[in-house]
């Protein structure tokens, strides 16, 4: 009996450890398939989800570099445009200071000329013409009209002199007013641009931007994006500040059928919002002819 009882729990024994051998193995076979698993269909969706991540901040540095080369374009066309005003200015009065010396000295050389014959005609011509001696008389008759003659000259080269001062004078008053009025409308324009800023960004919900695209006066196309609760004023505005060929009174046109124009002039577009837009517009600004 006792022999048959130390059978049994050897036989026991043997039972249990087969067990854990099987559970062991049970469990190896579930890890094995679930490597399998990830690397088969966890691991190609992560990846695509790093990718996707990766190509969509790829994408918006590349907006925000487009973007920025925009504004260096801008910018550096509008420094050669300042330039290239700056240098006509100075070629304008340059050559408005050449004139003005050219016919000043005409006139100083008329002067000095008539001043050397009063010098070196005879005393009696210094005094009254009319009190020449009676001797010689178609010789001082002579004299006495070449002395009435230069100084009839001298009095149009003087009153020329004046008249030429005087315009002159008034040149340099219509440079400085409109000199004036440049940097005005410059500063004008420049807080004008201020005011407006930068417009939305990409990240602003897109039912609620409409991009805009300007064709201005001077050939420049310029695009913004503008929020869709924007009023027409700020096309207006954008348009005026940066296009310096326009004059006030200007119009917007949109080409595409249904054909529409908007007029500077018009107070009642002024308050209404750009939701009347298509998500894309083209806009070209012309003057109004009167």
């Amino acid at each position: 009996h006792d022999t048959r009882m130390d059978e049994e729990i050897k036989l026991g024994g043997k039972g249990e450890g087969f067990s854990i051998l099987k559970m062991l193995i049970l469990f190896i076979f579930v890890l094995g398939f679930l490597a399998l698993a990830i690397e088969k269909y966890i691991q190609p969706v992560l990846k695509a989800n790093k990718i996707r991540k990766g190509t969509a901040q790829q994408k918006q540095r590349d907006e925000n570099q487009l973007r920025e080369q925009k504004d260096q374009i801008y910018i550096q066309k509008q420094k050669e445009l300042e330039r290239e005003s700056q240098m006509k200015q100075r070629l304008e009065k340059e050559l408005e200071k050449e004139h003005n010396e050219i016919v000043l000295k005409e006139i100083l050389e008329t002067k000095a000329s008539i001043s050397s014959f009063e010098l070196n005609a005879p005393h009696t011509l210094q005094g009254n013409p009319l009190e020449i001696n009676n001797d010689n008389d178609s010789s001082s008759e002579l004299k006495r009209e070449e002395y009435l003659k230069s100084r009839k000259l001298r009095e149009e080269q003087e009153k020329e002199f004046q008249r030429l001062m005087e315009e002159d004078a008034k040149k340099e008053e219509t440079i400085r007013r409109r000199n004036n009025q440049k940097v005005a409308e410059k500063e004008r324009k420049k807080n004008l641009s201020e005011k407006l800023g930068d417009g939305v960004g990409l990240n602003h919900p897109k039912e609620q931007t409409r991009i805009v695209q300007f064709r201005l006066l001077n050939g420049e196309k310029l695009e913004r994006r503008f929020n869709s609760k924007s009023t027409i004023q700020e096309l207006f505005d954008f348009v005026d500040a940066n296009d310096e060929n326009l004059v006030r009174p200007f119009q917007l046109i949109n080409p595409i059928p249904p054909k529409k124009i908007f007029r500077s002039d018009q107070e009642e577009l002024k308050g209404k919002t750009l939701e009347q837009l298509d998500q894309r517009t083209l806009l070209i600004a012309e003057n109004i002819e009167s």
